[in-house]
């Protein structure tokens, strides 16, 4: 039999000072996936308040402008679609005036239900369990002659093609957790 996806414990937390709900998630399996509930509507990382009125208390107290939240600092991330399921509405954040007249301004936060994030969750988990068979698939390959990539034809994005194996040194995830791409701990050296 195929194996059920896991679990996703979902915890909603408020900051009555900073008017904004955060989130956070934990797996059942036990697994760390920082990225999990991120981009489930594009470009809402939940990484800066969606309250702008919220940049003016980090200027105040001499931080870079933004508000900026993680997970060990803030209860959780940000997400604008948290914001609309509380039922918190903020003004849209405006395109920055350095970044020029024609810069798009960032997108509206969206219109969501509990079901409708849900789903997203189920799915992202589901591929997440996906993902972790190809990989522990593709660990086993020690030849030339790749399989082709189990469950591939299933994802969402379409069939998968293996081109190669790298694992991720230690250089490079400290490379790009100072890009602020990646936010997990660093593979050992």
């Amino acid at each position: 039999g195929e194996e059920a996806p896991p679990g996703v414990m979902v915890t909603f937390s408020y900051l009555p000072k900073l008017q904004v709900v955060t989130v956070r998630h934990a797996l059942s399996s036990g697994l760390d996936e920082p990225s999990l509930l991120s981009d489930l509507w594009p470009g809402d990382l939940g990484l800066l308040s969606p309250n702008p009125s919220n940049d003016y208390l980090a200027v105040a107290q001499s931080a870079s402008g933004t508000l900026v939240f993680s997970p060990q600092r803030t209860h959780g991330r940000a997400y604008m679609w948290a914001q609309s399921l509380a039922g918190l509405h903020n003004l849209p954040r405006q395109a920055s005036a350095a970044a020029g007249p024609d810069a798009p301004a960032p997108p509206a936060p969206p219109v969501v239900s509990f079901a409708n994030v849900f789903e997203r969750i189920r799915g992202r988990a589901e591929t997440l369990l996906q993902v972790r068979s190809m990989l522990e698939t593709l660990k086993k390959v020690h030849s030339t002659g790749l399989p082709p990539v189990p469950g591939s034809d299933a994802l969402p994005c379409g069939p998968a093609q293996f081109e190669g194996w790298t694992d991720v040194t230690s250089e490079v995830a400290k490379a790009l957790q100072e890009e602020g791409l990646y936010d997990g701990d660093p593979p050992p050296p």
